[in-house]
């Protein structure tokens, strides 16, 4: 997760609701296969998912970015490959997780 300006968050995203806090979290990501895109629902392992104890939350992608050095541009699909910023994850992940389309 990585701190961005919720200005800019907010510009970027046309969003008419602005932010209550100064940072929006993004979290940074890679596209290890296929591809993922906005409106698509996915899985969030916790940083302590086991097949014991799984700790899976679902969620829908709302926002994906396409990061470019200290700013970011709004993007609908990401393929393999691409490393992206995923909004909307805020009250999801604190630190790190697995996003997956297979629980």
């Amino acid at each position: 997760m990585q701190p961005f300006s919720s200005r800019l968050y907010d510009i970027t995203t046309r969003s008419l609701v602005k932010s209550p806090t100064q940072n929006r979290l993004v979290a940074v990501a890679r596209v290890f296969s296929g591809q993922v895109s906005v409106g698509q629902k996915v899985y969030v392992l916790g940083p302590h998912h086991s097949p014991e104890s799984p700790e899976i939350t679902e969620t829908v992608i709302q926002h994906l970015f396409l990061l470019m050095g200290s700013t970011f541009s709004l993007i609908h699909t990401a393929t393999a490959g691409c490393v992206i910023g995923i909004g909307g994850l805020d009250d999801i992940i604190i630190k790190s997780g697995t996003i997956t389309s297979d629980p």
